[in-house]
């Protein structure tokens, strides 16, 4: 999982909570990647909330 984000945290500042993304490119990948190997539910929104916790 940590490929897809090249290794590393990323730290992003929001000032209001319209400013938080409910998906990336890097969840975007990530979803694109586990569908593909057979996954199931696992959208970019998902997968956004899954590598924020």
């Amino acid at each position: 999982m940590w490929s897809f984000v090249g290794g590393k945290p990323i730290h992003t500042c929001h000032q209001t909570l319209a400013d938080f993304p409910t998906k990336t490119q890097e969840s975007d990948a990530l979803s694109k990647a586990l569908r593909k190997a057979g996954f199931n539910f696992v959208g970019s929104t998902t997968m956004y909330a899954f590598m924020q916790a």
